[in-house]
């Protein structure tokens, strides 16, 4: 046990090391005026900046409402998405009329449904959640569709052999074969939409959340709080990140076992 704990925290303080140096170095830069003190804020006046928020009660409100935005999203952009893809993936006839649909639509960046978005939906909530709910849909649908594809060919066989029931054959062949590429794409999901939420915020003014904090220290050229911005996007994000990893980990732990011949 004292061998594990002392191996994490190595690792832990490995990748500590590189942003611990660059806050370093930015701290001596700003301090020694390397940069330029009417541009660029101390390290000490980020944190006032953020004392402050946090003082006044928005820091939390606004990491809550882009956290509860995100969830949102990400929860029907991943259901969407595991629904076509599913079905994409189990049906020849689903295959060859929506595939290469799926294909085109992903090829379009996803800003460029903004507009388009503003246009059916107005610039209220409803515009944004569907939007971040797009940028999880295209990872799910393409990696669960993949998966469903890269069943082994003796899998199936092996459930035509034992006469398996649609149900069954899902159950025993196809979800434990697809459950790696499945969760690759809900992990990228993850990200995604994270980004999508903040970039989306930013660019249709959402009120308190962290996309706000952005655009209000870029429209008053605070850059104190573009830091926080930029800060608590880095942070959150690596966060969901570490917590997608470690639940796709232990659910391939406990994925059941394919059939056998």
């Amino acid at each position: 046990m004292n061998g594990l704990t002392g191996l994490s925290t190595r690792r832990l303080l490995l990748k500590s090391l590189l942003p611990a140096l660059i806050l370093g170095y930015y701290a001596l830069a700003t301090r020694n005026h390397w940069l330029n003190p009417r541009i660029w804020v101390t390290p000490g006046q980020i944190w006032h900046a953020a004392a402050g928020l946090n003082r006044d009660g928005f820091l939390w409100l606004a990491v809550g409402e882009s956290l509860l935005r995100d969830l949102i999203g990400f929860t029907l952009g991943t259901a969407s998405g595991l629904l076509i893809g599913g079905a994409l993936g189990l049906s020849r006839w689903a295959d060859r009329l929506g595939t290469p649909t799926l294909h085109f639509l992903k090829a379009i960046a996803i800003f460029a449904w903004i507009p388009m978005l503003t246009m059916f939906f107005g610039i209220g909530e409803l515009s944004k959640i569907v939007f971040i709910a797009l940028s999880a849909f295209y990872p799910v649908a393409l990696n669960t569709l993949e998966g469903i594809r890269s069943v082994p060919p003796s899998q199936r066989e092996l459930a035509r052999v034992y006469r398996l029931n649609p149900w069954q054959r899902l159950k025993k062949v196809i979800a434990p074969s697809a459950l790696p590429s499945i969760l690759t794409g809900i992990q990228l999901a993850l990200i995604l939409t994270w980004l999508s939420t903040v970039g989306v915020e930013y660019f249709m003014s959402a009120g308190p959340s962290i996309g706000g904090i952005l655009l209000n220290g870029a429209e008053s050229f605070h850059l104190d709080l573009v830091f926080i911005g930029v800060i608590l996007l880095g942070g959150i994000g690596f966060a969901l990140d570490q917590l997608a990893h470690g639940v796709g980990r232990h659910l391939l732990r406990n994925r059941p076992q394919t059939l056998n011949a």
